[in-house]
């Protein structure tokens, strides 16, 4: 498994050519010992302003990444376009005015081995709450006091994670 693709991030995108760039580069900039082991999926979903030629030039710029492009089917049909191209043996859906945490993609890999590759894995998530139009945001992001608190759990059983579900 050294040089399998492990996770696959999958992208998907409408006209977001502020963020997308962004998004796609705190995957990519991460500091990983083979980088080969991510791939990421772009998909355009019919984007009317600048992101069509955002993403083809990031996918010039990174041989790693992948770009869909397809008619506006909404976000779950981008979902599933690059799901279903995905090669990793997991599956990160990232919105595209998201980012990873520094060292998400080393933590994972740290987690699939650890726990002798689990079927789900859930992650915290810095959020960000703006108006319509963007001009005011709050970023309510986990404190490391926040982060200390959460505890790991490893769930053997279906059941188990039923009852952790909320």
């Amino acid at each position: 498994m050294q040089n399998r693709i492990i996770i696959s991030f999958v992208i998907p995108v409408y006209n977001n050519e502020e963020y997308i760039t962004k998004a796609v580069e705190s995957i990519t900039l991460q500091e990983l010992d083979n980088p080969n082991l991510i791939e990421v999926i772009i998909v355009d979903d019919g984007s009317t302003d600048r992101t069509p030629n955002i993403v083809d030039g990031l996918c010039q710029m990174d041989t790693r990444i992948r770009c869909i492009h397809q008619s506006n089917q909404w976000i779950y049909a981008s979902m599933n376009s690059g799901i279903d191209l995905a090669q990793g043996k997991y599956v990160y859906i990232l919105n595209s005015d998201d980012e990873l945490h520094e060292n998400a993609v080393a933590c994972l890999k740290e987690k699939i081995f650890q726990y002798d590759h689990p079927d789900v894995i859930w992650t915290p998530i810095i959020r960000i709450d703006c108006d319509n139009n963007r001009d005011n945001c709050v970023i309510r992001r986990a404190s490391s006091n926040t982060l200390d608190k959460i505890k790991e759990k490893y769930c053997g059983a279906h059941y188990e994670v039923r009852a952790l579900w909320s």
